[in-house]
């Protein structure tokens, strides 16, 4: 085979892998949904605490009902952001070591 059909071929072979996901892309991936996770549940801690509180102003007591069942979502979309955030310390140069 000549250097130019072994170029020829390397290049191709290159061009046919996926792009290994490198660490400054891992970041920002993980950032991203971290940051919509935030957003979504705290969100919801607000809509929750803002119908409890007309709830009880009103004296109706459906609507501390129904806010009190966004409970469970809203600390389920909490905990998935907590894994994300802890997966954000392995992106950082070094990895989770303890600074000295």
């Amino acid at each position: 085979m000549t250097d130019a059909n072994m170029s020829r071929k390397a290049t191709m072979s290159e061009a046919t892998t996926s792009r290994p996901i490198t660490r400054p892309r891992l970041r920002a991936g993980l950032l991203t949904v971290f940051r919509i996770l935030l957003g979504i549940f705290l969100l919801l801690g607000t809509i929750i605490t803002g119908a409890q509180i007309l709830g009880i102003m009103l004296g109706n007591s459906d609507l501390v009902v129904w806010a009190a069942s966004l409970q469970d979502i809203t600390c389920t979309i909490a905990g998935i952001a907590g894994v994300f955030s802890f997966a954000l310390i392995y992106t950082i140069r070094g990895g989770a070591k303890a600074e000295d």
